[in-house]
């Protein structure tokens, strides 16, 4: 495998099956910073990404350790054939220049009341240790949507409405981001009355995605009427009734709007 990455130095192979022989020689540290190497060059898309972060992750649970405090390393960096072997104490100084994971500790302040000292510590460190995962290379899809969730619960919308921004770009053909972040926006702005910006772009993606979208469509009318266009309006919601059942309670509430539109 060294030689394989001598001729060819990012090969995912034989970095990852590196990493693996360090992880059975219980070399954690060293393992987790090759893998961190070979997971911070990947392409987002690459099939075999979720597998590297599962072991990692594995790993780093049985040593104990925040893959986010182990600096990447290219195994030919620490070729043990060159008589360059890693050096674990190398490895534990270097986190001085890495970000400190305190930084990413939340405030969580609103769930007081619902936990304990304990439990409190446990969410910072889940959702802070999820955030630096994010920010620094360890970043995927399902990642950031489990954090703009997560801030969603301890109430920081600001943050879950970046992560669901990040999780769009991730991937712009899926609708869920676009929704959560469409309604998280629609409710900071409350307070002004105005429908920002964002969230007339973002709805046309919704709608461009799906036409009958229940959200595009509730979204649609919003912006119609605050643009005076009632005639628009009138035709997003009532589409909109066409696609609720009765029983659901937004119906009421659209048919309501639509009563007290201008005649």
């Amino acid at each position: 495998f060294y030689s394989v990455l001598e001729k060819k130095r990012d090969d995912p192979r034989a970095k990852f099956y590196l990493g693996l022989e360090l992880a059975q020689k219980d070399k954690a540290k060293e393992a987790i910073a090759v893998w961190r190497e070979l997971t911070s060059n990947a392409n987002p898309n690459a099939p075999w990404l979720s597998m590297v972060r599962n072991e990692m992750g594995q790993v780093a649970m049985k040593a104990n350790i925040m893959p986010i405090n182990i600096p990447p390393r290219h195994p030919l960096d620490s070729n043990p054939l060159s008589g360059t072997s890693p050096n674990i104490n190398n490895i534990d100084s270097a986190k001085d220049n890495n970000p400190d994971s305190e930084e990413f500790l939340p405030d969580v302040s609103n769930l007081a009341e619902r936990f304990s000292s304990q439990e409190l510590r446990m969410i910072q460190e889940m959702v802070g240790g999820l955030e630096a995962r994010m920010e620094f290379g360890e970043e995927d899809y399902n990642g950031w949507m489990q954090l703009g969730r997560s801030y969603k619960v301890l109430n920081n919308m600001e943050k879950a409405a970046e992560a669901y921004r990040k999780a769009t770009k991730m991937m712009p053909g899926e609708i869920l981001p676009k929704l959560e972040l469409a309604d998280i926006l629609l409710s900071i702005s409350k307070s002004n009355g105005n429908i920002p910006q964002e969230v007339k772009k973002i709805n046309k993606e919704i709608l461009s995605i799906d036409k009958n979208n229940p959200n595009g469509l509730f979204i649609a009318g919003l912006i119609s009427e605050e643009n005076k266009d009632i005639e628009l309006t009138r035709e997003y919601w009532n589409k909109l009734l066409q696609i609720l059942p009765e029983s659901d309670t937004a119906y009421k509430d659209i048919l309501q709007r639509l009563n007290n539109l201008p005649k």
